[in-house]
């Protein structure tokens, strides 16, 4: 018979830790709260592209990192809904009637400091912000805008450090899941709306 002593306890909580940010699903996290809080309907649109996300200058984030997100929104909506679309890519958009564009810009990053010790209660603890928008591919009308953040605020006591690649990462869940929900996909066993 096993006892639960203090350490075996924090051992614990850092192995579910470590499992809930491996097992990150897009369809587990929240969506990006979208102006005016309602989805758009995407139900017309067969494809959708993710544009390479941009970062403001004077973070000093190199331009593979947007490339990587928008390939990982990509990636996301190819693998963890279904196919809602018939065709999910990331680059320059086609400017097609029956395309989405996802584009996202990143106006604010702060890495943690002091290895994240301070993140109890958000000082110094890794932070990421921007706003993502939905547009027409043919028309570029903006059909919804959102804006995400991430905040790791106990960083430093759970073992999650919040890197950049951890806060992107699940910045992309979130907008994945976002453009899914607009796109019309629910959970299984969900009421349909």
């Amino acid at each position: 018979m096993m006892t639960l002593n203090f350490r075996n306890a924090g051992a614990l909580c850092v192995v579910l830790a470590a499992l809930e940010v491996a097992g990150c699903s897009s369809s587990r996290v929240k969506p990006v709260p979208l102006d005016g809080s309602a989805f758009p309907s995407l139900s017309p649109y067969k494809v959708v592209t993710v544009s390479p996300f941009t970062f403001d200058p004077k973070l000093g984030v190199d331009a593979a990192t947007g490339l990587r997100m928008a390939e990982g929104v990509a990636q996301r909506l190819r693998a963890d809904f279904g196919p809602i679309f018939s065709q999910v890519r990331s680059g320059a958009p086609l400017g097609q009637d029956d395309e989405v564009v996802i584009l996202g810009e990143v106006t604010e990053y702060k890495a943690g400091t002091d290895g994240g010790s301070g993140g109890a209660f958000g000082i110094g603890a890794p932070h990421l912000e921007g706003i993502m928008r939905m547009e027409d591919g043919a028309d570029t009308q903006d059909l919804a805008k959102g804006t995400f953040e991430q905040l790791r605020a106990f960083a430093g006591m759970s073992g999650m450090g919040g890197t950049l690649p951890e806060l992107t990462a699940h910045t992309e869940a979130a907008i994945a899941f976002t453009v899914a929900r607009a796109k019309g996909w629910r959970p299984a066993g969900s009421p349909a709306k």
